[in-house]
Formats: C-alpha cells, sequence, structure tokens
C-alpha cells in the first residue's frame, strides 16, 4: 500500500500544467523562499573527488549507502530541460528495480526544469504538478540541499517537500519528504539523471 501511496504522490492524480491556487499546511519547518535566481554553488570542500555513480548503482544501493552517499554529497545546482528519474523505493529489497521501472513506464518519468524558478514533475508524460525551487536546509540531516516545495503551489500534494544532491557530475540523488504535525516523515529516495542527453551514461545504465 505504501508503493501505491507514493505512486499516487509522484504524480498519478497529477492536475494540468496550469498554475495551481496555494494551500498552506498546518506544519513547516520553514517558509517557502520566493522562486527567482535561483542557484546553488557546490562548497568546495563537498567538489566530487570520489567515484562516478550512474542512476543504475545508486538503484541497488541499500538504504544506508544511500544515506551516506547523500550526506557526503553537495547541494545540487538547478538543471534546465528535462531530467529523467527513478524513483527507489524500499533501497535494498528485490523488489526496487521492478518498481521503478514499472513507475517510470508508467507514473512518473522525471522531472522538467523550464528555467523560470520552477520545477514539474512529468508524469505520463506530460509536466504536472509544479513546485517552487530554492536552496534550503535539508530535513535529512541539517545540511544544504536544492529544495523542491509543493506546499504553495499544489492542491493536492501540499505537505511534498523534495531535496537533492549531485552525488557526482549530472547525478541527482533525492528524497521526497511529507509534513505531517510530529515533523518530517522520508517517503521515498528518488535519483535524477542532469547529464547530456548525447553522451555520457544514460538513466538506463
Amino acid at each position: 500500500m505504501r508503493s501505491l501511496v507514493i505512486l499516487g504522490c509522484l504524480g498519478v492524480f497529477a492536475g494540468p500544467v496550469a498554475a495551481q491556487p496555494a494551500n498552506k499546511t498546518d506544519f513547516a519547518t520553514e517558509r517557502t523562499r520566493p522562486a527567482y535566481d535561483v542557484t546553488v554553488t557546490p562548497v568546495t570542500d563537498l567538489s566530487h573527488t570520489g567515484p562516478s555513480y550512474t542512476p543504475k548503482m545508486l538503484l541497488k544501493m541499500r538504504e544506508c549507502d544511500l544515506a551516506e552517499l547523500y550526506r557526503r554529497s553537495p547541494p545540487a545546482p538547478v538543471p534546465c530541460g528535462f531530467a529523467p528519474g527513478l524513483m527507489i523505493n524500499k533501497p535494498g529489497s528485490m523488489f526496487t528495480s521492478v518498481l521503478a521501472r514499472g513507475v517510470q513506464c508508467s507514473a512518473w518519468q522525471g522531472k522538467y526544469f523550464p528555467g523560470d524558478g520552477m520545477m514539474y514533475n512529468v508524469t505520463f508524460g506530460v509536466p504536472t504538478v509544479r513546485t517552487t525551487i530554492y536552496p534550503g536546509e535539508s530535513w535529512f540531516d541539517g545540511g544544504p540541499s536544492l529544495i523542491f516545495d509543493y506546499e504553495e503551489t499544489s492542491l493536492l500534494f501540499p505537505r511534498c517537500r523534495d531535496e537533492v544532491r549531485e552525488v557526482c557530475p549530472g547525478v541527482y540523488l533525492g528524497i521526497l519528504h511529507k509534513r505531517t504535525k510530529k515533523g518530517p516523515k522520508l517517503w521515498t529516495w528518488f535519483v535524477l539523471d542532469t547529464r547530456p542527453r548525447d553522451c555520457g551514461e544514460q538513466l538506463k545504465k
């Protein structure tokens, strides 16, 4: 059942691309930042010096390994255009890859960045469910991250909030949180591939 709920959160019931009215929630650890001129510069001592990772590699990792990789990675810069994505639900289980490919072929294909300070989830091949983008504090470890916040822009998912870091050039590891009365709850992990489509490893590799 948890997987079905996550699918819904990723866009099964997504609305049209049109702007959605603001909807406040009864819990939030910080206010939404204005969506303009968003650029996150990686911290110097967190620059990429380790091994390269592909989306397929992240899909096979255990949750403890994903957590450690996320903690030592710098905040991601805002990409441009379409970034294919994979959901990493129940990391390390025998169902993780199967579920990720199933979602990719149906409900959620990734995220689209038009360059206007907003982000749209691509569901069923269509940009839907928009979020604001801003640099902010991670709800996972308190460090700097790039935030995609649904609180001000989505009627269906105002309690959801994404955060992403760049684990190696062009490969982003993300966490989907849900706001609850007891605090943020980690729902699932995901990966985005922002590498040029005409070179390097592709999402399926």
